[in-house]
Formats: C-alpha cells, structure tokens, sequence
C-alpha cells in the first residue's frame, strides 16, 4: 500500500497520513481517533458501501482488507455462472479479498469479489473459451442464423437443451432424472462431432445405457425406425432419445 508523504507526529513519533490510499477494497476516508490501545484509527468506505474504521498497523500490513459485513452476505450468491462458496484464508497480493467459487460447468476458480461484483469475472474462463469457438466456428453444422442445421448439429444442441433447459418439454425425462452431457461434449461440437462423426441418414442419437449420460462410451447413432421402437415407457421410464 502506498502511504502519502504529507506526515505528522504523535507522541514523537510520525503519523502517516494515509487518506485517499486503497487498502484491499477499501478507500481511506479520514482520520477516526485513537482506539482504547492508543492505536490511530482511519474511517474506511469499502467497495460495498459501508464505512467502518480500523487501525492503520492493520491496513498498512494488507491484515484488513474488506469491512468484513459483505463476507456472510455474497457466500452462496451467483455471478454469471459462478456461485461463492466461501472466503479464501489468504488475500490478493493487493490485499483484496479471494473468494473460491463454482461454476456451472463444475471447475472451482478463485475470484476477486471485485471483479465479481463489476461482471468482469463470469465463469471459470469456459464462457470466454465458448464464444471464441462460437466465434470461429467454421464446420458449418449450424447454419446461418440457427437456419439449415444438420442433423448432427441438431442431435447436439437438442441433447443439451433437453439436460440442461428446464422450459424444455422433455426436460423432466432427461435433466430432470439426472441425465447430463458431458463437458467434453456440452461445450464443443467440434468434440462432439470428432467423437460420434456425422449422424448418417435415418439414424438419430441413442444412448446405450439408458440411466447413463451423453458421453463417447454410451452413445451411437442408430436407425430411426429402431429409435421409434425404443420411444416407449417401461415402468415409468422414458426410453428413447430421438
């Protein structure tokens, strides 16, 4: 922390006038007293809004970093994909505070709260991989526009929609009983196609264990026809994929 030269003495020794400094998320406002060990004090705003007051050995040494009320209320909060699971023992070499968060893809990261807060961070850095994969996209399965898809292409983003889309009407038979597509493949067609190939006329994706995932190991294009065999309930149980 940077500390102004514009000093003072107390008791014979120099105080160090540290208003306007950024300690970790919060900004020196003013001189507050003396605390009953005749230690100074500094009024600080943090990057949340409240103002507390603290001991300048405190700050100086990165030991105080945020006014600590915001610590209990954003565990468990969500930004973008990331959900705050808890406060990390060690702040930034800025003194800010680390929070270990998880994302929906299911990868742990360790997040600035600030940056957390801003919507800089959002996701593990698979969100910021997705796009540019979108952006550079050239197997040209998914034709302009969302128009003129091929049935490869289809086959995949119906699997993940019917997994991961609660407003999708098949959800219930698939996420909704735990059915889920694996990273590998929920986040590139390009892994996906590699894997399965293109779906040959006539056949449609099916899933050879059907309690199990979407995953190279238990998925095969198979004939329609023998698809539609397979799209019936036994004991209550969705079969088919379709």
């Amino acid at each position: 922390m940077e500390v102004n030269v514009n000093n003072k003495r107390r008791k014979g020794r120099p105080v160090l006038d540290i208003t306007g400094n950024r300690c970790g998320e919060l900004t020196v406002i003013s001189r507050a007293g003396s605390d009953k060990h005749g230690q100074m004090t500094w009024l600080c705003k943090c990057d949340c809004g409240n103002e507390r007051s603290f001991p300048g050995h405190s700050l100086r040494h990165g030991r105080t970093s945020n006014c600590g009320e915001h610590n209990r209320i954003i565990v468990g909060q969500r930004f973008g994909r990331l959900t705050v699971m808890k406060l990390m023992d060690h702040p930034a070499n800025n003194g800010a505070s680390l929070w270990r968060c998880v994302c929906d893809c299911g990868k742990d990261t360790i997040v600035m709260a600030a940056n957390l807060r801003s919507g800089i961070t959002k996701s593990c850095g698979c969100l910021k991989i997705e796009r540019i994969i979108e952006s550079n996209t050239t197997h040209g399965h998914a034709g302009g526009n969302g128009k003129n898809k091929t049935r490869t292409y289809a086959a995949w983003s119906y699997a993940i929609k019917r997994c991961t889309s609660s407003s999708c009407e098949r959800f219930k038979n698939y996420g909704g009983r735990g059915i889920s597509v694996c990273d590998r493949w929920r986040h590139s067609f390009e892994n996906f196609l590699a894997d399965m190939g293109e779906c040959p006329i006539g056949f449609s994706i099916e899933r050879i264990d059907v309690d199990g995932n979407y995953e190279p190991s238990n998925c095969t294009w198979i004939p329609m026809k023998d698809q539609a065999k397979n799209t019936t309930r036994t004991k209550g149980r969705f079969n088919g994929d379709a």
